[in-house]
């Protein structure tokens, strides 16, 4: 089956299950979504407050958003991750309680942080494209 109907309220969507463009009941034109991210799906309002409540004590401590400034090396972060980890662990398996923190939270900034860095490194590294010998002749010749 290549295409299928999605009814919302009085709206029926026509999908291609090959991500193609749709038209709804009324005519619009609009591109396929079984391609797009999905946001909403990937997280869950409890789990982000329980993260917020743990980055309001960060925040309160360095500022808003200092985390992402940068000069922050990744190992540092992914050995962050790994105390924060070691010490869930001890939580979880012994009932031995080190420090007052959320280890679970911290785990995830140092994710986050961790993947930030590699993000922003990629940002820094020149593209193929640039480095190919067919950068030049593409402003040149583009026929935007």
């Amino acid at each position: 089956m290549d295409n299928y109907a999605v009814i919302r309220g009085d709206a029926v969507y026509t999908r291609s299950m090959k991500n193609e463009m749709q038209q709804t009941s009324k005519g619009m034109i609009r591109e396929g979504k079984d391609e797009k991210l999905n946001y909403l799906s990937y997280c869950d309002p409890l789990v982000d407050l329980r993260y917020a409540k743990y980055m309001k004590i960060g925040e309160k401590k360095h500022g808003a958003g200092n985390w992402k400034k940068g000069g922050y090396d990744k190992y540092e972060a992914l050995q962050s991750l790994k105390r924060h980890l070691k010490l869930l662990t001890l939580e979880i398996e012994y009932g031995i309680v080190l420090e007052d923190i959320d280890h679970a939270s911290g785990i995830r900034f140092n994710t986050d942080l961790f993947m930030l860095i590699e993000e922003q490194e990629k940002l820094e590294e020149p593209s193929l494209l640039e480095q190919s010998d067919y950068s030049e002749g593409i402003n040149e010749n583009s026929h935007a």
